[in-house]
């Protein structure tokens, strides 16, 4: 397979990151920001975390870890180097590990439907939960906890919104480019594709798409959209991959 440039899709940093260590590996690649990242954090919501005995705590990306640390209290913070943390994906146990914290699961398949397939081997009637993400996250995870007897507290403390400049400038390069092969790093950055040129799909049936992670591999799928998916939700996994499919 011949391509001549990678595309990668998802926030500013972790784009821009990515392009720079898939060029360190040898490929030609550039980062699009098609999406940005919007705190909504409740000052009510956080206060009420002193009150709340959690039996555990998720983190379902870096960005929750950040923006949680970032406003919570230091008596809260005390509290987690007490409590079970689980974190989806390694991004959000290292981001969790710069801030003290040690006591951190990440589940074997780096998802929430990873995660919950490993809690419903635990007894969780009865147990809290808190669980910090995005407001687009997906709820199976909460509804899952839930129908398990968890008593879940969500908290969405950031909102993801599409940069229509960046979009606009990674679909152009997408039609310039027939040799293009291109990377969604979460299922909003291909939303943020076809929610200003729904027609990208039949160009995409036609490329090298690689998605990082299930849920952007069900988003693909819904869309008939073949795709690869790497072994793991990192950029090492990523170019594996593509040095086996290039």
């Amino acid at each position: 397979m011949k391509i001549l440039l990678v595309l990668i899709a998802g926030t500013h940093e972790t784009s821009k990151r990515y392009a720079e260590e898939l060029k360190e590996a040898g490929f030609r690649a550039k980062g699009y920001g098609v999406l940005e990242i919007k705190p909504i954090i409740a000052e009510a919501s956080l206060k009420q975390l002193e009150n709340i005995n959690f039996d555990f705590l998720i983190f379902t990306s870096k960005n929750a870890v950040r923006l949680l640390l970032k406003s919570s209290s230091q008596s809260f913070k005390r509290k987690m180097m007490l409590s079970q943390i689980y974190a989806i994906g390694e991004e959000t146990k290292k981001e969790l590990e710069q801030h003290g914290l040690n006591n951190i699961t990440v589940p074997t398949k780096e998802s929430s439907k990873g995660l919950l397939e490993e809690l419903r081997k635990k007894s969780m009637k009865g147990k809290v939960v808190g669980i910090f993400h995005s407001l687009k996250v997906n709820r199976e995870l909460i509804n899952g906890l839930r129908d398990l007897g968890a008593s879940v507290h969500s908290y969405p403390l950031y909102d993801i919104i599409v940069n229509e400049e960046e979009t606009i400038s990674l679909l152009k390069t997408l039609y310039q480019n027939p040799l293009a092969a291109i990377i969604f790093l979460a299922r909003t950055a291909f939303h943020a594709l076809i929610s200003i040129d729904a027609q990208i799909t039949s160009i995409l049936r036609s490329r090298l798409v690689i998605a990082l992670g299930e849920n952007v591999s069900e988003a693909l799928k819904r869309h008939g959209i073949p795709h690869y998916i790497p072994q793991k939700p990192r950029i090492s996994s990523i170019i594996a991959l593509l040095k086996e499919l290039i």
